[in-house]
């Protein structure tokens, strides 16, 4: 019994082990199913908690997001993005062209592609404006560069109108010159006229002498005319006149050049053959001197000089740089004027020769100044004898600048002996003179240029010498 009853003791206490094991067991489980349930509900508010600061920051953005777009924050997102692809598509599509991408159809970068466009556009404009400068003081510059070629050529445009006044001027008065000159010339060919008509009534007197001396003068006069008409006829590039008669007897010649042609007496021609067309390259026949004025295009002249050998002929030409017929010209001497070689100044005699022969001197130095100058009516410059390094240098200085102006004025130029040669001038007398250039055989006796001659070999019969007859030719 005592068994039984320890038993069921003992079952009853492992019973009640037993159940507050399982009591422990599940108090324990319930408890951390309650310990995990609050963490869980800890976790679950605390999510709830962010979750719904995050929706306060979320709204409280897209509020702000909105407002910075522009829209009110009352706008629903679907009513956003309309006006968003409305805008996007009718103007923004519009402003960029079709071809801007859809990708990139959103604010900000098209914000940023509005700026970077103004930003280009800006500096496209201040480029713009730099150029604009750039080429407004280009402009000025020109304007200014321009104002001064205006200035100048204004200055030049009125200095010329000045010269061209003055000029004008100058030809007015020359021209008033020339009148009077031609009026007065007109009073002395008036007065020769009457002269020569005197002159041609004693001439007519002495023809009425004689029969014979009235018939050889109507026959010259007729071979005169005849003469004259060939002369207007024929041309010569050079050449001033004719020789329309020739007299060897008694030296004389007459030409077809007198009073209308403004012929004075004493001018001197030299005489080239019939044939000449230029004188410069022709050889000089002779020389003849004017000694009476006979008819308006007549005139007595007699022979200076002449080649025995080639006789002064009817048809030969004349020649001088001085004259041409009604009208003077122009001369300005240079160098030393030494006609005779012996170094001493003949400037006197040039200057009658050239005056007396109708022309003018313009300019010439004597002793130590230059009277004159050259200008646009000077025809000749006369080269005497070269200044060397023994002359004065005023005198080298002169002759330079005489040729100078005469270069520039396209005077043309004419050696001394060249001139005379020209001139057909010759000294009166074969006198030498003693000085620093004589030479012995200056003084020897020489025969007139052109008198010598050469033999043919061709001798007359009268003067080839005589051989003894032969005795079988002898008759007695």
């Amino acid at each position: 019994m005592a068994d039984r009853q320890s038993q069921g003791l003992q079952i009853a206490l492992i019973a009640s082990v037993m159940l507050n094991i399982v009591v422990g067991v599940v108090a324990y489980l319930m408890w951390r199913q309650y310990d995990e349930a609050r963490t869980s509900a800890t976790a679950s508010e605390k999510k709830a908690s962010d979750a719904q600061q995050t929706a306060s920051s979320a709204q409280a953005d897209a509020v702000k997001l909105k407002d910075w777009m522009g829209f009110a924050s009352t706008a629903s997102i679907d009513a956003i993005g309309k006006d968003k692809d409305d805008e996007m598509t009718n103007v923004y599509a519009s402003v960029f062209g079709q071809s801007y991408p859809q990708s990139d159809r959103v604010y900000r970068k098209v914000i940023r592609t509005f700026y970077d466009t103004i930003k280009n556009r800006d500096k496209a404009i201040l480029d713009e404006q730099d150029l604009r400068k750039k080429a407004e003081t280009d402009v000025t510059n020109l304007r200014a560069e321009l104002a001064a070629k205006v200035k100048a050529e204004e200055d030049n445009t009125a200095s010329v109108q000045r010269d061209l006044k003055n000029r004008t001027d100058e030809f007015t008065q020359a021209r008033k010159d020339v009148l009077a000159q031609r009026d007065e010339e007109a009073g002395k060919k008036k007065v020769a006229i009457d002269e020569a008509n005197v002159k041609v009534a004693e001439l007519q007197g002495t023809i009425a002498a004689g029969n014979s001396e009235i018939d050889r003068r109507k026959r010259r006069e007729e071979d005169l005319k005849h003469q004259l008409e060939e002369d207007r006829k024929q041309t010569f590039e050079e050449a001033l006149g004719k020789i329309i008669s020739a007299n060897q007897a008694t030296k004389t010649v007459y030409i077809n050049l007198g009073q209308a042609d403004a012929l004075n007496r004493l001018a001197t021609f030299s005489v080239y053959d019939a044939k000449t067309t230029d004188v410069s390259r022709g050889g000089k026949k002779g020389t003849i001197e004017v000694t009476q004025l006979l008819e308006p295009h007549m005139a007595e002249a007699r022979i200076v000089d002449a080649k025995l050998g080639d006789p002064i002929l009817a048809g030969d030409v004349i020649y001088t740089p001085i004259w041409r017929p009604g009208q003077q010209r122009h001369f300005a001497l240079a160098g030393l004027i030494d006609v005779d070689g012996d170094n001493k100044s003949d400037l006197e005699l040039v200057r009658r020769l050239i005056t007396m022969n109708g022309g003018v001197v313009d300019s010439f130095r004597e002793g130590n100044r230059r009277t004159g100058t050259l200008s646009e009516r000077t025809d000749y410059l006369v080269i005497g004898k070269i200044p060397d390094e023994k002359s004065l240098p005023a005198e080298r200085t002169d002759f330079t600048n005489v040729v100078t102006v005469a270069e520039r004025l396209l005077v043309k130029k004419i050696d001394l002996k060249d001139l005379l040669a020209q001139m057909g001038w010759k000294p009166d007398t074969n006198l030498q003179k003693y000085g620093p250039g004589y030479r012995p055989q200056d003084f020897v006796p020489k025969a007139p240029p052109g008198s010598q001659r050469v033999s043919t070999g061709n001798v007359s019969p009268l003067f080839k010498p005589r051989q003894p007859r032969s005795t079988a030719a002898s008759t007695y």
